[in-house]
């Protein structure tokens, strides 16, 4: 069984890298534009979830869609949602109501959100979940107020069921409130509980970062309520946000943060984030400490970026302490951190073998490269071997 996630930890502000223009296909092999093989889903169960999230508005086109390989992931979190604000349910009207939940339909066209129904069908015949995935901005204000929580429970699981979502991903990151999500989560599994079946049952999932700790008792019910947490071990090397910059994901935090979820939560409650996007800074050296913010010298960096920087004369180098590459650029003044086959390999040797629950991406369209000649399918150079890792390795 695949999922497939549309939705993700809050995006740090990142461009958006333009993908790879596709090329003309030589006579005799399918068109460029011709659907990829609908395959079985990988792995072929869910005892090891292979997850993606994925912005619906940034869904380029229907050879995007026709390229793509949904059974790659057996999970996506998919963040298809209208854009919701907090006013919409803390001062509601009747003609809102409609729009928010049961009576809400997706724009026509050819690309972004008109593409979502097309692509929840494509990824669930190929064996997938598709969980509808809210991101935070506006959770705290309405779960404050217990009428507008009520009314926004109510209005997602209408919107899950009108479109034949699989079950729902909550990602508050923003003004996280631990008691409050602990209660949110079990608001939604109670509503959820009611409108399953035993052969539509309906995943809950939430995602947290790293550094956060629940304490034993909401720890408990969080368990209780949700079928996994993703947490995103990434993002941990200062991104754009601290004062001295190193690996976004290196093997050592990344070790850490996940034995300290696993202590309080079990391996088998467990998802680890991989990031095929990561960081690029002007003027520093990994670790130097700067007066002001990492936002002032770095920006975010897609994998499909690298390509280029490294045409340009950029360089790896890796360390082996951290089981992570840098990239330098020819003068020596600006650096990059980026996974790579090799760092990637290094996680999922570890964690592989320690029972947790699976892996996830953030996010679809970081390293999304469109066939290469002869094929139809697209590849994805970073989550494409981890796959088959999986394969290889739970059967």
């Amino acid at each position: 069984m695949v999922v497939c996630l549309l939705c993700s930890c809050a995006e740090p502000p990142r461009p958006s890298a333009p993908l790879p223009v596709p090329r003309t296909q030589p006579s005799g092999v399918p068109a460029v534009g011709a659907p990829a093989p609908i395959l079985s889903a990988n792995p072929p169960s869910m005892r090891f979830i292979h997850g993606c999230y994925v912005y619906s508005h940034k869904l380029a086109g229907r050879v995007q869609l026709n390229q793509t390989r949904f059974d790659r992931f057996n999970v996506i979190y998919l963040m298809g949602y209208p854009i919701w604000k907090a006013e919409d349910f803390l001062y509601p009207s009747a003609d809102l109501d409609m729009q928010l939940g049961g009576g809400y339909r997706y724009p026509a066209g050819d690309s972004g959100r008109a593409l979502t129904p097309d692509f929840i069908d494509r990824a669930q015949r190929s064996g997938v979940k598709v969980l509808l995935c809210i991101q935070d901005g506006f959770f705290l204000p309405v779960c404050k107020d217990p009428t507008a929580r009520e009314r926004f429970i109510q209005s997602v699981v209408a919107f899950v069921q009108r479109h034949n979502y699989d079950g729902l991903e909550i990602d508050w990151e923003e003004n996280l409130d631990l008691p409050l999500h602990t209660d949110l989560m079990e608001r939604f599994r109670q509503r959820l509980n009611m409108i399953q079946t035993p052969s539509r049952p309906l995943l809950l999932v939430t995602a947290a970062l790293a550094g956060k700790k629940y304490p034993p008792d909401l720890a408990q019910r969080l368990n209780r309520s949700v079928d996994w947490i993703n947490v995103m071990t990434y993002d941990l090397g200062g991104a754009l946000y601290g004062t001295s910059a190193t690996h976004n994901a290196g093997l050592d935090q990344f070790k850490r943060y996940a034995e300290q979820w696993a202590a309080v939560f079990g391996t088998q409650k467990i998802c680890l984030g991989l990031a095929n996007y990561g960081y690029l800074y002007r003027g520093i050296r990994p670790g130097q400490k700067i007066s002001g913010s990492l936002r002032d010298v770095g920006r975010s960096l897609h994998y499909n970026e690298l390509r280029p920087l490294l045409a340009a004369g950029w360089r790896e180098a890796f360390d082996s302490a951290a089981m992570a590459p840098y990239y330098f650029s020819a003068d020596g003044n600006d650096f990059a951190t980026m996974e790579n086959a090799q760092s990637l390999r290094a996680k999922m040797d570890w964690l592989l073998p320690r029972g947790y629950r699976g892996v996830f991406w953030w996010e679809f369209q970081c390293d999304f490269q469109y066939a290469p000649i002869g094929s139809n399918a697209a590849v994805h150079p970073l989550i494409d071997p981890v796959e088959q890792q999986i394969r290889a390795a739970v059967r």
